[in-house]
């Protein structure tokens, strides 16, 4: 009961700022969907995380318009995802500051945009390792994925050297990563 009601007053909340950002009402009907089908793990933590990443933007940050069509497709199962993965595969040309008079607005939002593609790795790393702990098997997900092998080795490296931005311009396959990690059949033969 107390999850519910933690749903339903983000849900509402949301819906009060969804006329500033349709983006944050998008996630929180995919928050809804999850709620009702009962859904926990990996999906619901990505889902919670991507809004609180987005409510932590100015309302000067904006999602370009081509982008949130593809996000926020009714049929799209994985809205969540989907804006993780157009942050890393799209970098900059995925959100924009809205002019403004003040440079230092303006570039406080491009600081916070970088920061969000930063954040968006994270966030991967973290949806990739619920979804491993999903797994029948522990090395189920990296046999279908083999992508995640050289993913994991070269953040490894990356990461001890030059830190996440490095990890984040070196793409590693996330585009097959993030078509196999949501094949309907992905624990399939584990």
């Amino acid at each position: 009961m107390k999850y519910f009601l933690l749903i339903l007053t983000l849900i509402t909340s949301l819906n009060s700022i969804a006329s500033d950002n349709y983006l944050l009402f998008c996630l929180g009907q995919e928050e809804k969907i999850i709620h009702q089908k009962k859904q926990s793990g990996a999906y619901n933590k990505l889902n919670q995380e991507m809004i609180s990443e987005l409510l932590q933007l100015p309302k000067t940050v904006k999602l370009n318009d081509k982008y949130l069509e593809v996000v926020c497709d009714k049929d799209n199962s994985f809205k969540s995802l989907s804006l993780l993965k157009f942050i890393l595969l799209r970098g900059n040309t995925f959100y924009s500051s809205v002019d403004t008079n003040s440079i230092k607005e303006h570039a406080i939002d491009m600081k916070l945009i970088k920061q969000l593609k930063i954040d968006s790795i994270k966030l991967l790393i973290i949806f990739i390792n619920a979804i491993q702990a999903e797994s029948p098997k522990a090395d189920c997900l990296q046999k279908k994925i083999p992508e995640l092998r050289v993913f994991y080795q070269n953040g490894r490296y990356l990461l001890e050297d030059v830190g996440f931005k490095d990890l984040i311009e070196n793409k590693h396959n996330y585009e097959l990563i993030f078509k196999k990690i949501t094949a309907p059949n992905l624990f399939k033969d584990c």
